[in-house]
């Protein structure tokens, strides 16, 4: 039998060198053999499966597959959901705490153990969702960019509350910037009848794209529609959303220089960041808005003011590093996110065919996508972007493993 290093292994499959030596290590290549320090891979090997990102499970009872609760699970009491959480949700809910917490060690730890789970559509949406944010801050970027990519072909699929899951993606796309790298748009519907567990994170979408979209100052009238909204949604469905409501709010009255306005909103975001441990999205907002934040959060404690700084420090520096990472020349820079799902099947050696049964589109319109693929990256078929991908990602992004 012949063999090849971890190197030419590395290189076969589109993985780092270190990627393929854990692989080793924790059993999951057959007839490895380790001669020293060195491991040996039998020539014919075929790449192991990525367990971290699994397809959903058949097996999974009907009432799972029925059952919809919006899983915005941040900063709530276990005891006060109707019905009780499942044990997959209590799960979710524990990877959302911590990542709300800055705990994104711990949160990937629970986010690899949730991966081995049976889960309904819906939940495995919001498990690669987490897994996008929890990459994203530990500048996994090829990790990032998978479950990106597989979050994409999952929310191109039709099932029941599309639309409330589509507005993942958007949540990803505000967090990165949409100027080199996603062009998705989160689109309020308003003929459609949202889902009563997702109303609450509606009420936050909605006044965060109206900010966002809005290049110039909202005046007092304007943002009156979002003080009834934020005195509208209760507070228990969802503390993180109420608290997002608040930032925006305090922001928006800080630029028209309403100050009483900003500093009540300011305040009632930071008592929820200090009350449920809902640190991330402050520390976020700190870096931008640092000297108005500081005009309420001087009344807090000692510890919980340094958290909130050295966070805010922390995760900029972790943005900057994904930033640096994804920049360089990889497949995923070059690329609108609505063609990752292309690679993923080109990698999977999908026919033009197969692809457009999936997407439910014409055969025709999968060829142009292609050949738009083709030109952008300087290849000319399937193989070729192949081998363009695995070159991009086993050689010029730095893994942080």
């Amino acid at each position: 039998m012949k063999y090849i290093t971890t190197a030419e292994a590395a290189k076969k499959w589109g993985l780092t060198r270190d990627r393929v030596l854990k692989l080793a290590k924790s059993g999951r290549i057959p007839d490895v053999e380790q001669i020293g320090t060195r491991w040996m891979i039998p020539e014919n090997t075929v790449k192991p499966k990525d367990a971290r990102f699994k397809t959903v499970d058949t097996s999974v009872n009907d009432q799972d597959k029925t059952f919809f609760r919006y899983p915005c699970f941040e900063g709530r009491d276990i005891n006060s959901f109707d019905p009780p959480l499942t044990d997959i949700e209590i799960k979710i809910k524990k990877i959302s705490d911590l990542f709300q917490d800055c705990k994104f060690l711990e949160a990937e730890t629970e986010l690899i153990s949730l991966s081995r789970e049976k889960l309904n559509q819906c939940h495995r949406i919001y498990y690669l969702r987490m897994a996008c944010y929890i990459y994203h801050e530990l500048s996994k970027t090829n990790e990032f960019f998978e479950a990106y990519k597989e979050l994409s072909i999952e929310l191109n699929k039709d099932f029941p509350h599309k639309k409330e899951m589509s507005s993942l993606i958007h949540e990803i796309d505000s967090t990165i910037g949409t100027d080199n790298y996603f062009i998705n748009e989160f689109k309020i519907d308003q003929t459609y009848n949202y889902h009563k567990s997702f109303r609450a994170h509606l009420a936050s979408l909605c006044l965060l794209t109206s900010t966002k979209s809005n290049t110039g100052k909202l005046s007092v009238l304007d943002l009156m529609p979002y003080e009834y909204i934020c005195s509208s949604v209760n507070e228990e469905d969802s503390y993180l959303d109420v608290q997002t409501i608040h930032f925006y709010l305090g922001i928006e009255y800080g630029k028209i220089l309403k100050l009483d306005e900003m500093k009540h909103h300011y305040q009632k975001a930071l008592d929820l960041a200090y009350k449920y441990n809902l640190y991330y999205q402050p520390a976020m907002l700190y870096y931008y808005y640092a000297n108005s934040v500081d005009i309420v959060l001087k009344n807090y404690p000692e510890d919980f003011i340094k958290k909130i700084k050295n966070l805010s420090k922390d995760l900029h520096n972790r943005y900057l590093s994904f930033m640096k990472l994804s920049s360089l020349e990889n497949i995923y820079s070059k690329l609108p996110s609505k063609d990752y799902m292309y690679v993923y099947f080109a990698l999977q050696g999908y026919s033009n065919k197969e692809v457009a049964g999936i997407l439910n589109i014409s055969e025709s319109n999968v060829g142009n996508r292609y050949s738009i693929i083709y030109q952008t990256l300087g290849v000319h078929n399937k193989a070729e972007l192949v081998e363009y991908y695995k070159k991009s990602t086993s050689t010029n992004i730095v893994r942080n493993e």
